[in-house]
């Protein structure tokens, strides 16, 4: 089935009209998420080369005959060997003088060899330019993250029917993974986060043999990847009733997510964002304890621009996915994190995620 349609076409014309204002004759995007985005086509390697005119998708052998059946809009072209040989060959066929590349994602290796092959040409860095135009998700886009978003939610569902006393956090995560596979996932965004009692302080720990045991917290970070999409959800339960101490704990996260919630929308600053969450979690005296930013993009990758944090200053648009997670971990002791994937929308934002709390 032919990948391309309109929004991919865009997508490449978008950068195109960026590479045009850098003054590049071409820009050759090395990032497997962003060739993804650009042409629907996913490789563990390649290059994407767009010039003013025309765009090539350079693959090796294992996925020339899939990138010729799968894309349209762009120029296929199979190379076996190093794939600077293959962009060296189009600039000198073309003419092609100033190029840009992703600094971000090229080595010093690569730099110096392409320097090596292109004596002749002038570099310029195109890092971010791709990020900058994935930050704001187009109807495509936007529709394949309700998808995964939905399976996340169904297999979370389904979980809670399998969680017991006695269970361990890895069969409570491997559990997820099987379910949401059933379901229709392609993969998950991330390792399955189960982390139970004393554990559910460390924010991103790994699920181990432990078991779980009644009235003690059990923090589950989940999500899915489906139609190269990711999602991103984070509930923190207990088995047969919270204690005082996690019902406190439980009452000030929520608190700080629904503050920012209700204020999330076009115009606010990431930067902002954060701070309305951590203000209400610094109030109660556990500042110190929420060590790391609200939230952050999603989209082909699980972590994507913007970052809702203190050091991000941008400006929300509609159209941007982002997540929002504040938590608060007592060391030693256990963690509330409650995380949702949101959409900001013009009138303000719109819950993705809908598993319940």
């Amino acid at each position: 089935m032919k990948i391309s349609n309109k929004s991919h076409l865009a997508r490449i014309n978008a950068l195109r009209q960026q590479t045009i204002t850098a003054g590049a004759d071409a820009t050759v995007i090395q990032s497997a998420a962003n060739r993804a985005y650009l042409t629907g086509f996913a490789s563990s390697e390649g290059l994407l080369v767009v010039t003013a005119t025309q765009a090539f998708l350079i693959v090796d052998p294992r996925y020339y005959e899939d990138a010729v059946d799968s894309v349209q809009g762009l120029e296929v072209l199979q190379h076996r060997g190093e794939m600077g040989e293959a962009v060296q060959k189009l600039i000198l066929d073309y003419h092609l003088k100033n190029i840009g590349i992703e600094e971000n994602i090229v080595t010093l290796q690569q730099a110096a060899r392409w320097q090596l092959l292109m004596p002749e040409v002038h570099w310029l860095n195109q890092g971010g330019v791709t990020e900058q135009l994935r930050m704001i998700k187009d109807q495509d886009e936007i529709s394949s993250i309700r998808y995964s978003c939905a399976i996340a939610d169904a297999a979370f569902r389904e979980l809670l029917k399998f969680i017991r006393p006695g269970r361990s956090e890895q069969e409570i995560a491997i559990y997820f993974d099987y379910q949401s596979r059933q379901l229709g996932a392609d993969g998950q965004s991330f390792e399955t986060i189960v982390i139970s009692g004393p554990r559910s302080s460390l924010p991103h720990g790994r699920p181990t043999s432990r078991c779980i045991a009644e009235h003690e917290l059990i923090m589950i970070d989940f999500g899915v990847i489906s139609q190269g999409y990711c999602s991103d959800c984070t509930r923190t339960i207990v088995l047969g009733g919270k204690l005082s101490w996690q019902q406190e704990l439980t009452d000030v996260v929520w608190t700080a997510q629904q503050a920012v919630l209700s204020q999330l929308r076009p115009g606010l600053k990431a930067c902002e964002a954060d701070r309305i969450a951590r203000e209400i979690i610094y109030r109660q005296g556990w500042g110190d304890l929420f060590g790391h930013a609200l939230g952050h993009g999603v989209g082909r990758e699980i972590h994507e621009r913007p970052s809702l944090s203190v050091r991000d200053n941008t400006v929300l648009q509609s159209g941007m996915v982002v997540t929002v997670e504040p938590g608060v971990y007592l060391p030693h002791q256990g963690g509330v994190r409650i995380e949702d994937l949101v959409l900001i929308t013009d009138q303000g934002c719109e819950l993705l995620t809908k598993s319940p709390y």
